[in-house]
């Protein structure tokens, strides 16, 4: 017998162990005992489930269980039918003992919680599938009623769980109690149907709708719930979209109990479309990556707010069209503020620099977008097209403007600024959609937005335009310090020279000196004793013609009053008749553009009094436009004793500087790198502090940053300047390290991946990147440091001052960040937060860097920089770390070590790494858009899959040790159709063993400018194999180097070469007088660089006619020893460079008459040959002709 204190017994396992251990039961006996086992088991979980159930009702079912136990005590002796009508009794007694008690189910200390309620829904609901299951199988219409009772009570739980959810405040616990004692009631009932009789059980449920209907009817109580949850919702938890879109289904559940969709007239307002947007809405704000916490947070709230408010719309009384009409407007402006802010938002991280030159690519890009995700865009394509119909109109204006400079002042072009505007964001757009970053829902919306504003914008074109007027300024007086060589130079083209007009150019980045240097000679009394008339303007980036003639003949004194408010023709006659019988000397300052020397120029006139025009520039182009007769002068910088002398006389003037000052001011005088303007405002700044050495100390370690801040105007002005198209050329800048060399090869490549350089049609896009630096260094916004032989820019580097200004103006606009490595993060990693710049550039110094983990989707370059000269970073699992980065156009991995390729970016247009493999995956066919694709690896070459052959875009390809092809594959794929690089110009360096190998990459590579390849000598050097590759087919090559691994003598022979060559280095090898005769032969050869070649016999004999447009010869380690030129050779040469020509007796004597011969380098040869190389100097010299011989042991 069971006592009260022992344990619940399990009716389960009890009735089981009755059937397993009895197994001569009768098949009646077994019929009885299955019906005992279901009766006692389903009292048995009403006990266990229901704990609230009162005192006597546990005790009764207490008791009826011992039956069980009895019944197998008795070995099944006892009377079954006893038992049955006793659990008969039981179900009769259960429902009305409960309904007595329910006052005393209502607990009333125990606080109760969302986590009960729903634990004790779901046992009822377990009950009432095991009755389906266990007794009314065969009963379909009682069945369909239990499955509406179950689905009532899960329609409940999805409510239950929603407020639980809900952060609840002070104010709501009370009524919380008491709503979950309401929904226990309610359940409670629906548990205690199990024990009614089968044949009144569901009709008497139905009679009494004692289910989740009564939740329904009881609507002030729900109403008060909501009520109470909209004042609390800006406490909710985040991410509770399955808690809402639960609470939505159980709204969607009562709302068809109700029948309201019957009380909509309209069909497309209809509660059941207001629930599935506010799904859709929640569903979709976690999907935005790109936008802040914060912001994600309050429209979450907002949607939370509209869900309960949709629970409230159903549980309120009124006009349901109207309120129907009233929750769709809520929606819809949730929704329209969502797409607002993440425009808002996202706009703002946007490139603001590259206003015009992004157009070169966008109109392609788009085009190639709807190409290639046609299917996908089903449901956008229409809009996407618009937006590039609208940019083609645009196209026009926006070519024009790309050569302009930037004018704020310039109606059309700020209306096409802000075209482009709205181009980056659809380009945003379709990166978004790409890759799931904006809800497709916001994305319609953000297209419409923008084809209404570009609209907007193209009805603002028909406005008339006001044409905006500036003064010409006049320069003030500074005083000239250094520049002494300068200034005599200066002065002796002013006052000597020819009796023509003549202009003198002083050429300078800015704050250079230019202006103080040109009004020196206002003062100087050499060249005031030989002028009688003198007049200055500056001109400044805007101005009108009418200002700078009144500033000309105002700054003379020539008395305008009576026409100074006439026209600019006027102003002409009068400022021509003024100067005509004069000897004048004017200075014409700060001229940015050729059209200012061309507003000016008809009013100087010609009468060969020996006049003279200072010009001033920062840009060589207006400089060699404006030349007469002298050179433009490019302005050095300041020597440090002119620097540190300058600096001296702005802070002590006419006194001496204390003895204890000198070194660190002399310090702080060179840290200023030679720039006058620099040492002025750092100079002001000493001024004004305690002249100590501690107070200098001090000021020496923290004027960097303040010296530059005047400076930084000065760039500012240079680089507002600039065309639009050169404007991320420069800013691109930023990306490189300080004092260091840049390779322009390097450089223009990345600007064609970048998609800086506008298509010409008359060059290819490597002339037109030159050109683009050619333009900058002529502006002294970047410095030559290395030219190549032909004379072109080989690396440049830029000053502190303006890259200082690349990196501020480029992190400003969203256009480029630097980015430093944190070392105190673990595992260390560079930044902290998402940047949303489009490039990102890294310091690294020798770094593992293969737990990097970035996340910056949206950057479309990255570009890794090494602090330490010759030193490499290391990356593992490269390929994974990048996989994030779907839109990556260039990784520069140059100076980073990586184990694998991220062929998986198909966007890229610029690879480069170093590795340690000795061989490329096939699965860079991958890369179908690269255009540059350099590999280094120390130590060997690198063999190149058969695939390699499909990257029909490259332009350049560099191999550092060389680049091996199977000889299978290139066979196999010979015949036929085979695959060309039509656009590759540059290919270093090509790895070859056999002639017939070389010829097949040669028909691939039909169109190369540029061609660097190895021969090796692998024992397969025959009779018939030693011959020259035929190269003829090359008709654009214009530089190639060839060298040959190998025993020189017996090398490749039958040499040929493309007519257009103007560039050939030979190394190693054999060249007999006839190979020799064919390379002068070449009529476009320009340079020439012999490297350890053997003459046949040691003899060269140059004849007449031959190397005709020769510019450079080099001449290095070669075996020779007898030297032969004819007068009629090397008409054109200019520079002779012989190293390592030991066996060389002298330079023949043809050099001393050659016209063109400017300069002649001896190094680690014969003295012989230095004395020769000091004679053709002398002689030249007698002769009137410059040479300039240098010599180096």
């Amino acid at each position: 017998m069971l006592d009260e204190g022992d344990p619940d017994p399990d009716p389960v396992s009890i009735l089981q162990t009755i059937e397993n251990e009895h197994e001569d039961l009768t098949d009646d006996k077994r019929k009885e005992i299955k019906l005992i086992k279901t009766e006692l088991w389903f009292l048995g979980r009403f006990l266990l489930g229901h704990w609230e159930c009162s005192k006597s009702l546990q005790v009764r079912i207490r008791s009826l269980l011992v039956f069980a136990e009895d019944l197998y005590r008795s070995n099944f002796d006892a009377d079954p039918s006893y038992v049955l009508r006793s659990i008969e009794h039981f179900n009769y007694f259960i429902p009305i003992n409960y309904w007595e008690s329910e006052e005393s189910l209502v607990p009333v200390t125990t606080p109760l919680n969302h986590v009960h309620m729903l634990a004790y829904i779901d046992n009822v609901v377990q009950n009432f599938k095991d009755l389906l299951i266990v007794r009314l199988v065969k009963l379909p219409d009682v069945q369909s009623q239990v499955e509406s009772v179950v689905k009532e009570l899960r329609a409940l739980k999805k409510f239950i769980f929603f407020l639980g959810e809900i952060c609840i405040s002070t104010e709501q616990i009370k009524c919380w109690q008491t709503f979950w004692l309401h929904v226990r009631l309610v359940t409670t009932r629906a548990a205690i149907l199990l024990y009614l009789p089968c044949y009144d059980r569901f009709s008497h449920m139905m009679q009494d709708n004692l289910m989740c209907s009564q939740i329904v009817c009881d609507d002030e109580l729900l109403k008060y719930i909501l009520k109470l949850l909209s004042f609390g919702s800006t406490h909710v938890k985040l991410y509770l979209n399955k808690a809402a879109d639960e609470f939505m289904d159980f709204l969607l559940h009562v709302h068809m109990q109700l029948g309201a969709d019957s009380w909509t007239s309209d069909q497309n307002y209809t509660f059941t479309e207001q629930i599935n947007c506010l799904r859709a809405l929640l569903k979709e704000l976690p999907l935005i990556n790109d936008i802040q916490d914060e912001m994600r947070i309050h429209f979450f709230k907002r949607l939370v707010t509209l869900v309960i408010h949709a629970g409230l719309t159903v549980y309120s009384g009124g006009d349901w069209d109207q309120k129907m009409l009233l929750l769709y407007g809520m929606i819809r402006s949730v929704k329209t503020e969502i797409c607002h802010k993440i425009r808002e938002w996202v706009t703002s991280h946007l490139p603001k620099n590259d206003k015009l030159g992004f157009s070169n690519c966008l109109l392609a890009s788009l085009k190639e977008f709807l190409s290639g995700h046609s299917a996908s865009l089903a449901s956008v394509k229409d809009q996407i097209e618009v937006v590039h119909e609208e940019l083609k109109f645009f196209e026009p204006f926006i070519m024009r403007l790309a050569e302009q400079a930037n004018n704020k002042h310039n109606e059309l072009q700020n209306l096409v600024g802000r075209v482009i505007d709205k181009a980056y964001e659809v380009e945003y757009i379709l990166d978004s959609f790409a890759i799931s970053d904006v809800p497709l829902t916001f994305l319609r919306m953000w297209l419409l937005e923008i084809i209404r504003e570009i609209e907007l914008i193209k009805t603002e074109l028909t406005k008339p335009k006001e044409k905006n007027m500036t003064s010409a300024s006049h320069a003030t007086d500074g005083e000239l310090v250094g520049f002494t060589d300068v200034c005599k130079t200066i002065r002796d083209q002013l006052v000597g020279g020819s009796q023509e007009l003549d202009v003198v150019s002083i050429v300078g980045m800015a704050g250079s000196g230019k202006t103080t240097l040109a009004r020196s000679f206002i003062n100087d009394d050499i060249v005031v004793s030989h002028f009688d008339f003198f007049a200055e303007c500056r001109v400044s980036q805007e101005y009108t013609r009418e200002d700078l003639l009144f500033s000309i003949l105002s700054s003379a004194n020539s008395g305008l009053t009576d026409i100074s408010k006439r026209g600019a023709d006027i102003l002409a006659d009068r400022l021509r008749k003024t100067l005509l019988p004069k000897r004048y000397l004017l200075i014409i300052d700060d001229v940015w553009a050729v059209q200012a020397w061309d507003d000016l120029r008809l009013c100087f006139p010609e009468a060969k009094k020996g006049s003279r025009i200072i010009l001033t520039t920062r840009l060589k182009e207006v400089a060699t436009y404006a030349k007469c007769v002298t050179e433009p002068i490019n302005l050095r910088s300041m020597k440090d004793s002119e620097s540190w002398l300058l600096l001296q006389k702005k802070v002590f003037g006419e006194e001496m500087c204390p003895e204890e000052l000198k070194e660190v001011g002399q310090n702080i005088a060179f840290k200023c790198n030679g720039l006058p303007l620099s040492i002025v405002l750092v100079a002001g700044l000493l001024a004004k502090i305690d002249k100590t050495e501690r107070c200098w100390t001090r000021m020496e370690l923290s004027f960097g940053e303040r010296v530059q801040d005047g400076a930084k105007d000065l760039v500012k002005l240079s680089y507002e300047d600039l065309p639009n198209k050169l404007k991320s050329c420069f800013l691109y800048f930023g990306a490189f390290l300080e004092d260091r060399e840049i390779s322009v090869s390097k450089l223009t490549s990345l600007w064609i991946a970048e998609e800086f350089i506008k298509n010409n049609e008359d060059k290819c896009l490597e002339d037109t990147a030159e050109d683009y630096l050619s333009d900058l260094i002529g502006r002294n916004l970047i410095m030559v440091s290395k030219r190549r032989s032909t004379g072109k820019i080989k690396a440049c580097r830029v000053h502190d001052l303006m890259l200082d200004f690349c990196k501020e103006k480029a992190k400003e606009d969203n256009f480029l960040l630097w980015l430093k490595r944190d070392r105190d993060s673990n595992p260390p990693r560079f930044y902290s937060e998402r940047p949303m710049h489009r490039r990102l550039s890294f310091y690294s110094n020798r770094d593992d860097l293969s737990e990097w983990r970035p996340s910056c989707s949206h950057a479309r370059s990255i570009l890794f920089r090494e602090l330490s000269d010759n030193a490499c970073s290391s990356m593992r699992h490269a390929s994974f770390i990048f996989g994030n980065f779907k839109f990556l156009r260039v990784l520069d991995l140059e100076v980073v070590d990586v184990d694998s390729f991220p062929t998986e970016l198909n966007q890229l247009r610029y690879l480069a790494v170093q590795t340690t493999k000795n061989s490329i995956p096939s699965s860079i066919e991958n890369l179908w858009n690269l255009q540059t694709f350099i590999v280094k690896r120390n130590g060997g070459q690198v063999w190149l899959p058969d695939t390699f052959w499909k990257l029909s875009k490259l332009r350049y390809v560099s191999i550092s040790d060389g680049a091996l092809f199977a000889s299978r594959g290139a066979q196999e794929s010979c015949g036929g159709n085979f695959l060309k690089l039509d656009n590759l110009e540059t290919f270093s360096s090509i790895y070859v063993s056999r002639v017939n190998n070389m010829e097949r990459m040669v028909r691939r590579t039909p169109n190369l400018r540029k061609l660097r390849c190895v021969f090796t000598d692998l024992g397969r050097w025959g009779k018939n194999e030693n011959r020259f590759p035929v190269l003829d087919s090359l008709s654009q090559l214009e530089t190639l180097k060839v060298v040959f691994v190998g025993i020189s003598e017996v090398g490749p022979s039958r040499l040929n070469f493309p007519e257009n060559l103007k560039k050939l280095t030979l190394c190693k090898f054999p060249l007999p007088p006839e190979e020799i005769s064919t390379i002068a032969k070449l009529v476009n050869l320009e340079v020439l660089k012999l490297r350890q070649v053997a003459f046949e016999m040691g003899e060269w004999e140059v004849r007449d006619q031959e190397f005709s447009q020769l510019k450079l010869l080099e001449l290095e380690n070669l075996k020779l020893s007898k030297w032969e030129v004819s007068e009629e050779s090397f008409d054109r040469l200019e520079k002779l460079v012989l190293h390592g020509c030991l066996h060389l007796k002298a330079i023949p004597d043809g050099f001393q008459d050659l016209n063109c011969l400017r300069y002649i380098e001896v190094k680690s040869c014969s003295e012989d040959v230095a004395d020769s190389a000091r004679i053709i100097k002398e002689t030249r010299e007698d002769n009137g002709q410059k040479c300039d011989v240098k010599i180096f042991s």
